[in-house]
Protein backbone atom coordinates (compact mmCIF):
# COMPACT_ATOMS: atom_id res chain seq x y z
CA UNK A 1 0.00 0.00 0.00
CA UNK A 2 1.30 3.42 -0.38
CA UNK A 3 0.02 6.78 0.31
CA UNK A 4 -0.59 8.58 -3.70
CA UNK A 5 1.06 11.86 -2.29
CA UNK A 6 3.90 11.34 -1.68
CA UNK A 7 6.38 13.09 -3.11
CA UNK A 8 9.34 11.62 -5.86
CA UNK A 9 11.27 15.18 -5.74
CA UNK A 10 12.37 14.20 -2.06
CA UNK A 11 14.72 12.04 -4.02
CA UNK A 12 15.62 14.47 -6.32
CA UNK A 13 16.36 17.41 -3.64
CA UNK A 14 19.57 14.82 -2.04
CA UNK A 15 23.02 15.45 -3.51
CA UNK A 16 23.70 12.50 -6.10
CA UNK A 17 26.43 11.17 -3.99
CA UNK A 18 23.45 11.12 -0.45
CA UNK A 19 20.79 9.52 -3.15
CA UNK A 20 23.67 6.71 -4.31
CA UNK A 21 24.27 5.72 -0.67
CA UNK A 22 20.49 6.11 0.63
CA UNK A 23 18.95 4.15 -2.22
CA UNK A 24 18.82 1.41 -4.00
CA UNK A 25 19.75 1.08 -8.13
CA UNK A 26 16.46 0.52 -9.00
CA UNK A 27 15.21 3.78 -7.20
CA UNK A 28 17.84 5.54 -8.46
CA UNK A 29 16.61 4.68 -12.03
CA UNK A 30 13.50 6.03 -11.35
CA UNK A 31 14.85 9.51 -9.89
CA UNK A 32 16.87 9.64 -13.23
CA UNK A 33 13.40 9.03 -15.35
CA UNK A 34 12.06 11.51 -13.12
CA UNK A 35 15.09 13.84 -14.20
CA UNK A 36 14.26 13.44 -17.69
CA UNK A 37 10.97 14.23 -17.56
CA UNK A 38 11.11 17.56 -16.06
CA UNK A 39 14.42 18.32 -18.25
CA UNK A 40 12.62 17.87 -21.41
CA UNK A 41 10.02 20.23 -20.40
CA UNK A 42 12.72 23.25 -19.57
CA UNK A 43 13.52 26.20 -19.56
CA UNK A 44 9.39 27.21 -18.69
CA UNK A 45 8.06 29.47 -20.76
CA UNK A 46 6.33 32.71 -19.42
CA UNK A 47 2.90 31.47 -20.69
CA UNK A 48 3.33 27.83 -20.21
CA UNK A 49 1.78 25.35 -18.11
CA UNK A 50 2.52 21.79 -17.01
CA UNK A 51 0.69 19.60 -19.31
CA UNK A 52 -1.63 16.98 -18.01
CA UNK A 53 0.85 14.32 -19.96
CA UNK A 54 3.20 15.42 -17.71
CA UNK A 55 1.78 15.47 -14.66
CA UNK A 56 0.44 11.80 -15.71
CA UNK A 57 3.75 11.04 -16.13
CA UNK A 58 5.39 12.49 -12.65
CA UNK A 59 2.20 10.69 -10.79
CA UNK A 60 3.14 7.11 -12.34
CA UNK A 61 6.46 7.64 -12.01
CA UNK A 62 5.72 8.65 -8.23
CA UNK A 63 3.36 6.07 -7.76
CA UNK A 64 6.42 3.27 -8.44
CA UNK A 65 8.84 4.96 -6.51
CA UNK A 66 6.74 4.95 -3.39
CA UNK A 67 6.40 1.32 -3.34
CA UNK A 68 10.58 0.90 -3.86
CA UNK A 69 10.74 4.00 -1.08
CA UNK A 70 8.76 2.38 1.26
CA UNK A 71 10.16 -0.99 1.08
CA UNK A 72 14.11 0.53 1.51
CA UNK A 73 12.63 2.56 4.59
CA UNK A 74 14.07 5.84 3.48
CA UNK A 75 11.67 8.59 3.28
CA UNK A 76 12.43 9.75 6.74
CA UNK A 77 16.38 10.02 6.40
CA UNK A 78 15.41 12.18 3.18
CA UNK A 79 12.99 14.41 5.28
CA UNK A 80 15.47 14.28 7.58
CA UNK A 81 17.94 15.48 4.68
CA UNK A 82 15.45 18.71 3.72
CA UNK A 83 15.20 19.85 7.39
CA UNK A 84 18.66 20.10 7.71
CA UNK A 85 19.11 21.99 3.78
CA UNK A 86 16.42 24.35 5.24
CA UNK A 87 17.86 25.02 8.34
CA UNK A 88 21.80 25.51 6.96
CA UNK A 89 19.99 28.25 4.78
CA UNK A 90 22.80 28.03 1.61
CA UNK A 91 21.89 30.65 -0.75
CA UNK A 92 23.86 31.41 -4.21
CA UNK A 93 24.27 34.66 -5.40
CA UNK A 94 24.52 36.07 -9.45
CA UNK A 95 22.15 34.63 -11.83
CA UNK A 96 20.43 32.16 -9.53
CA UNK A 97 20.03 34.24 -6.53
CA UNK A 98 16.58 35.17 -6.72
CA UNK A 99 15.86 31.43 -7.59
CA UNK A 100 17.81 30.46 -4.52
CA UNK A 101 16.07 32.63 -1.92
CA UNK A 102 12.90 31.23 -2.95
CA UNK A 103 13.82 27.87 -2.81
CA UNK A 104 14.80 27.52 0.30
CA UNK A 105 11.84 29.39 1.56
CA UNK A 106 9.58 26.59 0.16
CA UNK A 107 11.68 23.79 1.56
CA UNK A 108 11.57 25.33 4.76
CA UNK A 109 7.99 24.93 4.81
CA UNK A 110 7.89 22.28 2.52
CA UNK A 111 9.55 19.98 4.93
CA UNK A 112 6.83 21.18 7.63
CA UNK A 113 3.83 20.06 6.10
CA UNK A 114 5.84 16.44 5.39
CA UNK A 115 6.74 15.98 8.70
CA UNK A 116 2.10 16.92 9.43
CA UNK A 117 1.73 14.76 6.55
CA UNK A 118 3.39 12.04 8.13
CA UNK A 119 1.91 12.53 11.96
CA UNK A 120 5.05 13.27 13.45
CA UNK A 121 4.45 16.49 14.63
CA UNK A 122 2.58 16.75 18.08
CA UNK A 123 -1.11 16.12 17.22
CA UNK A 124 -1.80 13.45 15.13
CA UNK A 125 -2.37 13.90 11.37
CA UNK A 126 -5.59 13.17 9.80
CA UNK A 127 -5.83 9.75 8.26
CA UNK A 128 -5.02 10.16 4.65
CA UNK A 129 -6.48 7.37 2.18
CA UNK A 130 -4.00 5.06 0.95
CA UNK A 131 -4.16 3.01 -2.30
CA UNK A 132 -2.97 -0.23 -3.51
CA UNK A 133 -0.21 0.30 -6.07
CA UNK A 134 -1.31 -2.64 -8.18
CA UNK A 135 -4.59 -0.89 -9.50
CA UNK A 136 -2.38 0.95 -12.04
CA UNK A 137 -4.24 4.49 -11.10
CA UNK A 138 -3.79 7.74 -13.04
CA UNK A 139 -5.53 10.93 -12.69
CA UNK A 140 -7.23 10.92 -15.92
CA UNK A 141 -9.31 7.71 -13.84
CA UNK A 142 -8.94 9.27 -10.62
CA UNK A 143 -10.96 12.23 -12.31
CA UNK A 144 -13.31 10.18 -13.83
CA UNK A 145 -14.61 8.17 -10.56
CA UNK A 146 -15.53 11.72 -9.63
CA UNK A 147 -17.68 12.26 -12.67
CA UNK A 148 -19.01 8.79 -11.40
CA UNK A 149 -19.97 9.30 -7.89
CA UNK A 150 -19.64 13.25 -7.52
CA UNK A 151 -18.59 14.25 -4.45
CA UNK A 152 -16.87 17.48 -3.01
CA UNK A 153 -15.03 16.04 -1.19
CA UNK A 154 -13.23 13.63 -3.90
CA UNK A 155 -12.75 16.52 -6.41
CA UNK A 156 -10.92 18.52 -3.64
CA UNK A 157 -8.42 15.76 -2.96
CA UNK A 158 -8.02 15.48 -6.63
CA UNK A 159 -7.54 19.17 -7.29
CA UNK A 160 -4.99 18.97 -3.89
CA UNK A 161 -3.33 15.69 -5.26
CA UNK A 162 -2.89 17.21 -8.68
CA UNK A 163 -1.60 20.88 -7.07
CA UNK A 164 1.12 18.40 -5.80
CA UNK A 165 2.03 16.96 -8.51
CA UNK A 166 2.42 20.54 -10.61
CA UNK A 167 4.70 21.98 -7.89
CA UNK A 168 6.71 18.93 -7.88
CA UNK A 169 7.38 20.02 -11.21
CA UNK A 170 8.42 23.18 -10.62
CA UNK A 171 10.66 22.08 -7.14
CA UNK A 172 12.84 19.60 -9.07
CA UNK A 173 13.17 22.48 -11.80
CA UNK A 174 14.48 24.67 -9.38
CA UNK A 175 17.03 21.61 -7.96
CA UNK A 176 18.41 21.42 -11.63
CA UNK A 177 19.23 25.01 -11.74
CA UNK A 178 21.03 25.92 -8.43
CA UNK A 179 23.01 22.63 -8.97
CA UNK A 180 23.86 23.81 -12.47
CA UNK A 181 22.35 20.47 -14.34
CA UNK A 182 20.03 22.84 -16.49
CA UNK A 183 21.68 26.66 -17.31
CA UNK A 184 19.16 29.07 -17.19
CA UNK A 185 19.60 32.25 -17.92
CA UNK A 186 18.99 35.21 -15.60
CA UNK A 187 15.65 35.52 -16.74
CA UNK A 188 14.31 32.16 -16.90
CA UNK A 189 15.52 31.85 -13.52
CA UNK A 190 13.67 34.54 -11.93
CA UNK A 191 10.60 33.62 -13.66
CA UNK A 192 11.12 29.69 -12.49
CA UNK A 193 11.37 31.41 -9.02
CA UNK A 194 8.03 33.42 -9.39
CA UNK A 195 6.21 29.92 -10.89
CA UNK A 196 7.81 27.42 -7.88
CA UNK A 197 6.56 30.07 -5.41
CA UNK A 198 2.72 30.01 -6.75
CA UNK A 199 2.88 26.43 -6.94
CA UNK A 200 3.86 26.10 -3.81
CA UNK A 201 1.13 28.58 -1.99
CA UNK A 202 -1.03 26.85 -4.42
CA UNK A 203 -0.35 23.62 -3.12
CA UNK A 204 -0.01 24.59 0.72
CA UNK A 205 -3.35 26.53 0.56
CA UNK A 206 -5.09 23.19 -0.78
CA UNK A 207 -3.38 20.87 2.03
CA UNK A 208 -5.29 23.37 4.31
CA UNK A 209 -8.29 23.07 2.79
CA UNK A 210 -7.67 19.34 2.55
CA UNK A 211 -6.90 19.15 6.20
CA UNK A 212 -3.88 17.87 6.58
CA UNK A 213 -2.08 20.68 7.77
CA UNK A 214 -2.60 24.27 9.03
CA UNK A 215 -0.09 26.87 9.96
CA UNK A 216 0.06 28.23 13.21
CA UNK A 217 -1.58 31.86 13.70
CA UNK A 218 1.68 33.52 14.91
CA UNK A 219 3.64 32.45 11.96
CA UNK A 220 4.31 35.78 10.23
CA UNK A 221 6.55 34.32 7.48
CA UNK A 222 5.91 35.73 4.71
CA UNK A 223 5.33 32.95 2.66
CA UNK A 224 2.68 31.27 5.26
CA UNK A 225 1.24 34.58 5.11
CA UNK A 226 0.62 34.39 1.37
CA UNK A 227 0.09 30.99 1.24
CA UNK A 228 -2.86 32.22 3.86
CA UNK A 229 -4.26 34.99 1.50
CA UNK A 230 -4.66 32.12 -1.36
CA UNK A 231 -6.08 30.06 1.41
CA UNK A 232 -9.18 32.32 2.04
CA UNK A 233 -9.55 33.15 -1.32
CA UNK A 234 -9.67 29.57 -2.42
CA UNK A 235 -12.34 28.99 0.58
CA UNK A 236 -14.40 31.96 -0.39
CA UNK A 237 -14.61 30.79 -4.08
CA UNK A 238 -15.64 26.96 -2.72
CA UNK A 239 -18.29 28.86 0.11
CA UNK A 240 -16.31 27.83 2.86
CA UNK A 241 -16.86 24.15 2.30
CA UNK A 242 -15.42 21.91 4.60
CA UNK A 243 -13.42 18.91 3.56
CA UNK A 244 -14.01 16.03 6.48
CA UNK A 245 -14.21 13.10 4.78
CA UNK A 246 -11.05 11.74 3.79
CA UNK A 247 -12.03 8.06 5.17
CA UNK A 248 -14.75 8.10 2.41
CA UNK A 249 -12.17 8.49 -0.22
CA UNK A 250 -10.26 5.69 0.69
CA UNK A 251 -13.46 3.60 0.00
CA UNK A 252 -13.91 5.25 -2.61
CA UNK A 253 -10.49 5.16 -4.56
CA UNK A 254 -10.23 1.18 -3.33
CA UNK A 255 -13.37 0.28 -5.18
CA UNK A 256 -12.41 -2.42 -8.64
CA UNK A 257 -10.88 -1.32 -11.25
CA UNK A 258 -13.90 -1.71 -13.34
CA UNK A 259 -15.39 1.47 -11.67
CA UNK A 260 -11.89 3.50 -13.16
CA UNK A 261 -12.86 3.55 -16.38
CA UNK A 262 -12.88 7.18 -18.14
Amino acid sequence: MGYIHSPIGELLLLPREDRERLISPVLLAMAHEAEEKVMANLPIGENSTVSDLLLEEIFAIRLAMIEAAEQESILEKIENKLLKEAESGYLLTGKLEKLSNIRIEVIEVYAEILSNLRGKNNQPSRKIPKVGLSTNLTLRALWGLSQIQPSPDLEQYLVWLTSSLSFEFHLMAAEFGVTGKFNFTEHEADLLSVKLRLAFENFAAHTIITGLWEPAATDERQLVRNIKIVTANLRSERGDTVFASLEMLREMILQPSSAHAA
